[in-house]
């Protein structure tokens, strides 16, 4: 049971940084970085930018990679 709640939050995942923010959460990291570098640590930031380059979707019909070739 455990496990499908799991898989079911995962496939709301948008990419990378939607799991790498996960974990930092459940390890603790995240707290112990908002303790240090305060509320506005850039978190969401690099969290939006490891989404928008490494998107979970695989239902890209033609984008473009991070070095800006196609991508069929």
């Amino acid at each position: 049971m455990e496990q499908l709640r799991w898989l079911k939050k995962c496939a709301k995942m948008e990419g990378l940084g939607d799991l790498v923010a996960k974990v930092t959460e459940v390890t603790g990291i995240k707290a112990v970085v908002k303790a240090i570098a305060g509320e506005d640590c850039g978190c969401a930031q690099r969290q939006a930018k490891l989404n928008e380059i490494f998107p979970f979707n695989n239902e890209r019909q033609q984008e473009t990679n991070p070095v800006g070739e196609t991508v069929d």
